[in-house]
């Protein structure tokens, strides 16, 4: 049997975080990663600019446009649609 199985692995991952200089460490690594990451992200959106590229979030906030157009159109056909079977019962 692995050292490193299920409960085993467990444990041990536990007795170790409830260190509170490995938790720390962990923790401040965890917090590293994430600003390191919103850098990326940053640069990456500066880069994307530079270039005249639509960033992602650009990129969503357009789809979501269109969504609402395309269900605001629909509506709209589906009054005309109302209105012309209005139009030849009278007629």
């Amino acid at each position: 049997m692995s050292l490193f199985s299920g409960n085993t692995l467990r444990r041990w991952t536990s007795k170790l975080l409830a260190r509170d200089t490995v938790f720390r460490a962990v923790q401040q690594g965890l917090h590293s990663s994430l600003d390191a990451r919103r850098a990326v992200d940053r640069n990456a959106e500066r880069v994307w600019s530079l270039l005249d590229v639509p960033s992602r979030r650009e990129i969503e906030r357009l789809k979501d446009d269109i969504d609402e157009l395309d269900e605001t159109l629909a509506e709209i056909q589906q009054r005309l649609n109302r209105l012309r079977r209005g139009l030849r019962r009278r007629g």
